[in-house]
């Protein structure tokens, strides 16, 4: 092709522009199909969203910081084992912070807790859970609050476990069980089992993530604490009274000697002469179902045990025992269990109320123990220096 000029000059090539790319069907659908967003809703109503936001919202109401929070996990794969990041959906603490009063001038203490729970939304099931006799309820021990670290002098009980009836004192639950049983009463009816295959052990399952996060947060937690009370120890001169102990480098047992020593610093020590703060951080394990699962006491008859009727209560205390004792150690202590608080979310608000009132009467017992006896408080920061 010659221009006007003369020259010669190349056809330029005319490109087809670039396709745009399909979208995916799910876009399209979604954009004009009313019934397709209509099964993601309930899709995502399965999944539980709606119901982990109205948790928030009512911990929200009640004065409490709730976040969902993530904490660190491990999991087993060909024989060795890996950390995984995994998500709890309920970290709520009360916006106000409470103190115990020691009475001791350059000293104080603060009574934290957290609320670590999960929400789960069963399809058409209801929990039916079978209520301790009470011979059952005279020999169990429960553990809530589980302490971060220590506090059997200060509220003088055992291993940060308490009886049944002294955790009834304290907070306004009274039922309890160690067997619950997710079940379809549509099946019932019908004939069948009742149980669904997929999710007949959900319970199980978030009561082991419960404890999983628990045992994530105690271990920060107890942590965090324990530098509290060495810099407490260490400002109050305890760190050098047990290390200059001449029961140290006495003869005969060292297990026994460092507890001598530290019985003869607790008797003889001025609790006046403290100086620092430390926390006493705490936490509460906490399930919540939606609305339309009801949770279920069964009737028992006293003799034949045979089931005489239902009855739907609010919330209960599931004594959960997990598979794994030695992995939840730190969370269970010496029992074969922790108790974990099930909620129906219609009551949530009643519930949050008996433990917020349930911790303000353990606080007001704590703080009435360290102001009759301060020392309480010398045995709690030399607790760590026994041997047990």
């Amino acid at each position: 092709m010659v221009n006007a000029n003369g020259d010669k000059s190349k056809k330029k090539k005319t490109t087809k522009s670039k396709m745009t790319k399909k979208p995916p069907h799910w876009y399209t659908s979604f954009k004009k199909d009313a019934g397709y967003r209509k099964n993601i809703l309930e899709g995502l109503e399965r999944v539980g969203f709606p119901l982990e936001l109205r948790v928030m919202r009512i911990l929200d109401e009640q004065d409490f910081i709730a976040n969902e929070s993530q904490y660190q996990d491990t999991k087993e794969k060909d024989g060795k084992l890996y950390t995984v990041n995994r998500q709890i959906d309920i970290y709520a603490y009360p916006i106000k912070k409470e103190g115990l009063e020691p009475n001791i001038p350059g000293f104080s203490m603060y009574f934290p807790y957290t609320i670590v729970g999960e929400c789960t939304s069963l399809a058409e099931q209801c929990i039916v859970f079978f209520e301790l006799s009470d011979h059952e309820k005279k020999n169990n021990f429960i553990r809530i609050p589980i302490f971060a670290k220590g506090t059997p002098g200060l509220i003088q009980i055992h291993d940060g476990a308490s009886s049944l009836k002294s955790f009834q004192e304290f907070f306004n639950i009274d039922q309890f069980t160690k067997k619950v049983a997710q079940f379809s009463p549509k099946k019932l009816v019908g004939g069948e089992t009742g149980k669904n295959k997929d999710d007949s052990d959900i319970v199980y399952h978030k009561c082991n993530q419960i404890l999983s996060a628990l045992k994530f947060f105690l271990d920060r937690w107890r942590g965090v604490n324990g530098v509290g009370y060495s810099n407490v120890r260490e400002s109050s001169g305890l760190d050098d009274m047990f290390n200059s102990h001449p029961l140290l480098k006495a003869d005969g047992s060292t297990r026994q000697n460092r507890n001598n020593a530290v019985s003869n610093i607790t008797d003889s020590f001025n609790p006046k002469n403290l100086h620092g703060h430390i926390n006493v951080d705490s936490f509460i394990p906490l399930l919540v179902v939606n609305e339309e699962t009801l949770l279920l006491k069964a009737l028992c008859g006293e003799k034949d045990y045979s089931l005489k009727d239902l009855k739907e209560v609010k919330y209960f205390i599931y004594l959960f025992a997990p598979a794994d004792l030695n992995k939840y150690g730190s969370v269970v202590g010496s029992l074969y269990h922790q108790a974990i608080i099930i909620c129906n979310v219609k009551y949530l608000k009643e519930c949050i109320k008996e433990i917020s009132s349930g911790m303000g009467k353990l606080r007001e017992k704590m703080e009435s123990n360290i102001q009759r006896n301060p020392k309480y408080i010398v045995e709690e920061l030399m607790a760590d220096y026994r041997k047990y």
